[in-house]
């Protein structure tokens, strides 16, 4: 499907599916000495959401490119006429036209992803708008849960009346405020506010531009639809939908589909069409703990759009969505309510997948290192050897029930905005996991060893482990390991979040026991710890070996990070890491306990000041900064042909230079305030790649290389140009001298 192309309600049905690395996770805590340590470290691979994500409120993050150099999504306000007379109906569209493989959310996301919600902060006096119809969404699947989601050009719409006293040449204005996350591999916030005017004529004029998308998208509207009726009923695992023709010959419903327009309804466990004689029943789940209708002042009612690829209308072609607004209320006379039973297939299939997330990615590292700790066991008691499994598998169970048990919780306290993985949507938190891996990965290729002594430098990564450190090696193996959805996980997983609580626990129960079976395996039976490797100096190069599974881990979640923040803050994180870097290597050569005191203490001074402040200076916040624009030598004269003041920033990502000027005025709030007081354009030419027409303007401008800085005054003919090294203070001083617009 191509951006040209709107997406009507005759494909909601189509599934697209992420690659799997595209809902990677990570890590949270540490083992012992050093493998416990090294899990911490693999928490943060595994805990990203299907996304992102996220979320709450964490602030506009800046917009990201696509490949094609077009915002992941652009968003504007049009009209069917583009003038209108007085009394008309006319129909507004918010326009959301997204870049190839991004998707932004309907009014309710299906799953934990932050749902789109509008308002009209502006309205002119005495204008009513109507309701937004929302255009019926796809159905986008990611590792088996299904999200409700646009995709290419999609339109949301809603009416409204000239008001009757308005006269000829009148211009009514709006502005409509749109916000929500818009995703690929990961997501990004969007807040934006498209403004309107439409000015009134003495005769409607058609707007040939934007009419034809209204139409059509008016035309695949969810609608009631005569001919069916439909009752919707509590059963013991939710919901049941319920509907039948009035008439014989009606269409053949082979597939449905229901998007709620509520959180109440929860999206991820898949929905069962049943076939009863002359009527069809769709199974729906409601978020544990949420009462049917929850949130609704008008009671309890299932409110949604009901999809078919079949059609609700014999011969209608743009029949595929059935707007849905039913009383919650007893079953049909003759219809008795389902009840849900635990599924032993489900307990099965947890059993399964939980054993199979020992091969996952982010978890078969984990495995190497419990393996050399059964290594290092060899030739114990039995006994002893027999309790480390046990209490490893004591660790991954009281782990599951806790994050089961939070989940589940936050899940009744929000709505069903909360699933595995959701604080990975926070940057914060995908930051720390970047360092603990990072930290991590160092230790084990020999920078620095934690726990070191005189005695023990080069010891055995688990010698001192213990019991306690078999307990934490099952949690943080948890921590890692939930997130992978492996094969047959995904259902269960999605069951048990829909099941009750108690039914639920029971199934993360089998699901921590699948985890926790090769280690039981192999504690129970010494003959098998036997034919592994004996314990030698192999195991400081497999402990090295190990660390590049965690670098390549930094690597991928430094390229999610890099979708969640600006530029500037991303590179804020790439050269902490370096310094981390630095102060590691100071703590590891002079900070050991044999070096003489005042060497040791010095040096372990110098690695905590670099490593904190090293951290402090790349953590994610929410700094505002000069709203930039693209340059263009178009938008350059336009802006100066209506008397704006101009500011041009031509830099690029190599310019040392620039970025130094940049940060000494990019997120100062005195010149921020200045340039919005003053009414400035901020554009900013990348010539971080080869650009001719860059290249020529800088030519133009008898300049060979970047950075270049230019002010255009209103009015004046000739820019001023700024010194090659400058700050805040340089560019108060000439915009204060600027008009006041």
């Amino acid at each position: 499907m191509t951006l040209s192309t709107i997406q009507t309600s005759a494909n909601p049905g189509n599934r697209f599916t992420n690659p799997p690395a595209s809902r990677v996770s990570r890590a949270r805590r540490s083992l012992s000495a050093g493998s416990l340590l090294f899990l911490l470290a693999f928490l943060a691979l595994c805990l990203a959401p299907g996304l992102p994500a996220q979320s709450g409120s964490f602030g506009g993050f800046d917009f990201l490119s696509s490949d094609d150099d077009r915002p992941n999504l652009r968003v504007s306000l049009v009209a069917d006429v583009a003038e209108a007379a007085p009394g008309d109906t006319v129909t507004l569209a918010i326009v959301l036209d997204h870049a190839p493989g991004w998707h932004a959310y309907f009014r309710h996301s299906g799953g934990f992803s932050l749902p789109s919600e509008v308002e009209w902060p502006q309205v002119p006096e005495g204008v009513e708008i109507s309701e937004v119809r929302w255009q019926t969404p796809e159905r986008y699947d990611s590792q088996g849960f299904p999200h409700y989601v646009y995709h290419g050009v999609a339109a949301l719409l809603a009416d409204f009346q000239v008001p009757t006293d308005a006269s000829p040449g009148d211009v009514l204005s709006f502005q409509a405020r749109i916000s929500g996350q818009v995703c690929k591999e990961a997501c990004v916030l969007y807040d934006e506010s498209p403004l309107f005017e439409l000015k009134v004529a003495d005769e409607a004029l058609r707007d040939e531009e934007h009419a034809p998308l209204i139409e059509k998208t008016r035309a695949g509207l969810a609608a009631e639809r005569e001919g069916w009726t439909a009752a919707v009923f509590e059963t013991a695992s939710g919901l049941a939908l319920r509907f039948e023709p009035v008439a014989e010959g009606g269409p053949e419903i082979e597939e449905a589909y229901f998007f709620s327009y509520h959180p109440d309804v929860d999206g991820q466990p898949g929905q069962r069409l049943t076939r009863d004689g002359d009527a069809w029943q769709l199974t729906l789940t409601l978020i544990n703990g949420a009462e049917p209708g929850a949130g609704q002042t008008d009671g309890p009612r299932l409110q949604g759009i009901l999809w078919s690829p079949q059609g609700w209308v014999a011969g209608d072609a743009d029949s595929h969505s059935w707007e849905v607004d039913l009383e919650i209320g007893a079953p049909p006379a003759g219809v008795a309510g389902s009840t849900a039973v635990l599924d032993w297939r489900m307990i099965g299939f947890a059993l399964l997948g939980g054993l199979i997330l020992n091969l996952m990615p982010c978890v078969f590292p984990v495995l190497g290192l419990k393996v050399m700790h059964f290594v290092n066991q060899a030739g114990e008691d039995h006994r002893k050897v027999v309790l480390h499994g046990l209490v490893f598998t004591v660790g991954v169970l009281v782990s599951f029930w806790i994050l089961a048990t939070l989940i589940i919780a936050l899940k009744a306290a929000t709505g069903g905005s909360y699933a595995w993985g959701f604080q990975l949507q926070e940057p914060a938190f995908v930051l720390a996991m970047v360092l603990v891996l990072f930290v991590f990965s160092l230790s084990l290729t020999g920078l620095f060893e934690f726990g070191v002594s005189a005695t023990s430098v080069g010891g055995n990564l688990q010698r001192k482990s213990g019991f306690t450190g078999s307990f934490f090696s099952g949690v943080l193996a948890t921590v890692v390991a939930t997130p992978c959805a492996a094969p047959f996980l995904a259902p269960a997983l999605g069951v048990a979040l829909a099941l009750p609580p108690v039914s639920s626990l029971v199934l993360f129960t089998f699901i921590a026991l699948g985890l926790s079976l090769p280690y039981l395996v192999l504690s129970a039976f010494p003959k098998l710890i036997d034919m592994l490797p004996r314990p030698g100096a192999w195991m400081e190069t497999f402990k090295k070996l190990m660390a590049f599974p965690l670098y390549a881990t930094v690597a991928w979640l430094l390229w999610v990070l890099s979708q969640q923040v600006s530029a500037d803050r991303f590179f804020a994180v790439m050269l902490g890491l370096v310094f981390i870097a630095l102060g590691l290597y100071i703590y590891g050569h002079w900070g050991l306990p044999w070096k003489p005191a005042a060497t040791k203490w010095s040096a372990r001074a110098a690695a905590v000041l670099l490593i904190a402040g090293s951290t402090m200076w790349a953590w994610p916040r929410n700094t505002p900064t000069v709203e930039w624009q693209v340059w263009s030598p178009e938008r350059v004269a336009e802006l100066r042909e209506e008397g704006t003041p101009v500011f041009i920033d031509f830099t690029a990502a190599w310019c040392a230079t620039c970025i130094a000027n940049k940060a000494r005025y990019n997120t100062d709030t005195r010149v921020i305030e200045k340039m919005r007081r003053k009414g400035v354009v901020a554009l900013q030419a990348d010539f971080t790649n080869q650009d001719q027409v860059i290249a020529r303007a800088l030519a133009e401008y008898q300049r060979g290389a970047v950075p270049v800085n230019i002010l255009y005054r209103p009015g004046a003919s000739d820019p001023e140009f700024f010194p090659e090294l400058f700050g805040a203070s340089e560019i108060l001083e000439r915009l204060s001298t600027l008009p006041d617009p």
